[in-house]
């Protein structure tokens, strides 16, 4: 039924809030301070160790859907299959904003800091991080109400979504490794 998709997406949307709103993934270069010269010079390549960075954020979000689930299934009651649904959808878009807010930091990388405090909270990235979040889902709730309104079946609309949301994050992990090689030499101390 039509209640069950929008359990569904509700839930799914409650998972995303909890596991990838928040200041790790947009403060993820940032955190590092003046210390990121040992990131420049260690034998590592800058893909490499985005990557690693991207799982330690994206582990993060993991830990927020898991527990987010959990709520959704006390308060909301829904069968297992339907949450499992909604984790899928708030798992891969935590891929896809896990990464928009890494390529963010690595864009403009707050490194000039002397409270550790002031990575995170003081960070202008976080801020951006949360608006293109915010932006990013404002457009997939217009493109959701677009397939319910032409009358779609909840499988044609959650597999549309599952695809989509797949698919911008393979590319936005795709950018995020070709940025890192690109914008690591860049960075100056």
């Amino acid at each position: 039924s039509s209640n069950q998709l929008y359990a569904i997406l509700g839930a799914a949307l409650f998972m995303i809030i909890c596991g990838s709103l928040n200041g790790t993934s947009s403060s993820t270069f940032s955190r590092e301070g003046a210390q990121f010269w040992l990131s420049r010079v260690i034998p590592v390549a800058p893909r490499e160790q985005a990557a690693a960075k991207f799982l330690h954020s994206y582990i993060i979000a993991r830990l927020g859907v898991v527990t987010a689930s959990a709520v959704a299934a006390i308060v909301l009651h829904l069968k297992a299959v339907h949450l499992a649904a909604a984790a899928g959808l708030a798992l891969v878009a935590g891929v896809l904003l896990t990464a928009v807010g890494m390529i963010i930091d690595l864009a403009r990388p707050l490194l000039d800091w002397t409270n550790p405090q002031k990575a995170i909270k003081q960070n202008l990235n976080v801020l951006l991080a949360m608006l293109a979040d915010i932006g990013i889902l404002t457009a997939l709730f217009f493109g959701v109400r677009a397939l319910i309104k032409a009358k779609l079946a909840a499988n044609v609309v959650l597999g549309a979504l599952f695809v989509g949301l797949a698919a911008l994050a393979a590319l936005s992990y795709r950018v995020l490794l070709k940025f890192a090689d690109k914008r690591y030499p860049e960075i100056e101390i």
